[in-house]
């Protein structure tokens, strides 16, 4: 367990012969339809193949960042079927690796993390880890999940339908379903408690495009909070100026009037209409009400204008740190001390603050969607 090379992160993209060999060898679909997450040139199996084949590295394991956490914890590396199927290694639908997928990469099963169901008592951790951190060698290592799966318990959400949206540096829509719907397309994994599944649709740079605004655009030293006070007061899509934050990011009616905090108002704007095209596509019956966590929910403005373009009630969870929740309520579940992950949810949190659209709005941004689309439709 002593790293042979620097990590391929996921967000790396160099594998695209090994993602074109699959295509040409099996096809795209054979991907989505085992792991529930399209074909591409990133993620475990991918990777494997290109440092076998095209590195010639030789190693005993191939592991992804919880799974080698795991492995010097307890001297055996772990995974979640959550994490395991967005790593494209596992057949979601039957729990297990998936031999054609390990055929490709030219890996063993015995090479890989073995798979231990969110929420399970997976081994103790290792005499050496123990003295590390202090603690009994009793300690229960604990199988824990994919981070937006262990938001979404987190978060409170427990009933098929239930939705969340996590917002960070990107911001995730993410809803518990009662199955892997091939015909959607959408991601789909196993969510961390409670046999069902979970449907997720990411928009990678949603906190990004602010931040990127705040450091580069804005005058200096402003927090979050001065960003809120001089948006809030601030037009944007009423005024037709419009933001794209999806791959190529474009601003649209920019005139020689506005200036940064007008730009950083259709930030906020753009990101939640694009949210609003994603959660359609999760919650296609669509949803009276979201979990709404991470750090916009810290922003009350950001807050309001989510709440009015979706035409929605946000439930604002009271402890922000919502995936480390989920985590410690699957590790209390595992242990024996909560009798079900949501019990320990319940336990650890309190009852989520509710922010509703305003009507007059929501009726507006309805329209101003709709420009949104006509504007953005062709990227």
């Amino acid at each position: 367990f002593e790293p042979v090379r620097r990590a391929i992160l996921w967000s790396d993209g160099r594998c695209e012969k090994e993602a074109r060999d699959f295509a040409a060898l099996y096809g795209e679909d054979y991907m989505y339809k085992t792991t529930g997450w399209k074909l591409a040139p990133r993620f475990l199996t991918m990777g494997i193949r290109r440092l076998k084949d095209g590195e010639n590295l030789n190693a005993a394991y191939w592991l992804s960042v919880p799974s080698f956490i795991s492995a010097k914890m307890t001297g055996a590396p772990f995974t979640d079927l959550s994490s395991a199927g967005i790593e494209q290694t596992a057949d979601i639908k039957r729990g297990a690796h998936d031999k054609l997928l390990l055929d490709f990469a030219n890996a063993r099963e015995r090479e890989l993390a073995k798979i231990a169901p969110s929420g399970s008592a997976a081994a103790n951790i290792s005499k050496d880890a123990a003295k590390a951190l202090g603690v009994t060698e009793k300690t229960v290592f604990v199988s824990g999940a994919h981070d937006q799966y262990a938001a979404l318990l987190g978060s409170g959400a427990s009933e098929v339908g239930d939705v969340m949206l996590g917002t960070g540096t990107a911001w995730a829509v993410t809803a518990l379903c009662d199955g892997f719907d091939e015909k959607s397309g959408v991601p789909h994994s196993v969510a961390a408690a409670g046999g069902a599944f979970g449907r997720l649709s990411s928009l990678p740079s949603g906190g990004a495009c602010l931040e990127w605004m705040k450091n580069n655009v804005l005058p200096a030293g402003l927090s979050y909070r001065d960003i809120d006070e001089k948006c809030a007061g601030r037009e944007a899509a009423r005024s037709g100026l419009f933001f794209c934050p999806e791959k190529e990011k474009a601003f649209y009616g920019v005139t020689l009037s506005n200036d940064g905090f007008d730009l950083a108002r259709a930030v906020m704007e753009g990101v939640a209409f694009a949210v609003k095209a994603r959660l359609k596509r999760v919650a296609p019956g669509g949803v009276s009400s979201l979990f709404f966590t991470g750090g916009a929910s810290k922003s009350a403005l950001w807050t309001r204008i989510t709440a009015d373009i979706l035409n929605v009630e946000l439930k604002i969870p009271p402890v922000s740190d919502i995936a480390c929740l989920g985590a410690a309520a699957l590790a209390g579940f595992g242990a024996g001390v909560f009798k079900t992950p949501a019990e320990g949810v319940s336990r650890l949190s309190g009852a989520p603050a509710s922010v509703f659209p305003d009507k007059c709005r929501a009726t507006f941004y309805k329209d101003a969607y709709e420009k949104y689309l006509g504007l953005t439709s062709g990227r």
